[in-house]
């Protein structure tokens, strides 16, 4: 994400992360490394972390992380917009593709799968994005 947003390494950012409760015991349990590594300020780990409104919003490892302060609000409407539009013609030409009975009756399965799998996928990030 510090990449993404041209953030300096060196700067802290807050970050909380909404983890499985296993995965919130060992992020707690590592706290000062994570800290120390990541060049941030956990804020808080627990399974049940609603998102942070204003936060950049990232998913690793079956966890949803949320880094405050990375980029200005203007700039994450525009890109979460552009993304918007990715998804929907995305989702568009997915649809129309298993819509077509020649497709999904001529293709092989493993394929037909496949669409269907993204197809959720992006459903799933667009509406994540709102």
């Amino acid at each position: 994400m510090r990449n993404q947003y041209n953030v300096n390494p060196k700067q802290k950012v807050t970050v909380s992360v909404m983890a499985p409760g296993d995965s919130a015991r060992q992020i707690n349990g590592n706290r000062e490394m994570i800290e120390l590594l990541a060049t941030c300020t956990l804020k808080d780990a627990r399974p049940d972390l609603p998102p942070e409104e204003k936060a950049s919003r990232v998913t690793a490892a079956g966890c949803e992380i949320y880094i405050e302060g990375l980029v200005d609000e203007s700039a994450e409407k525009q890109r979460n917009a552009k993304r918007r539009e990715e998804l929907q013609k995305q989702i568009g030409a997915m649809r129309g593709r298993l819509g077509n009975q020649a497709y999904t009756s001529k293709a092989p399965a493993h394929l037909v799968k496949q669409t269907q799998d993204q197809l959720a996928e992006a459903e799933a990030e667009l509406a994540k994005l709102g």
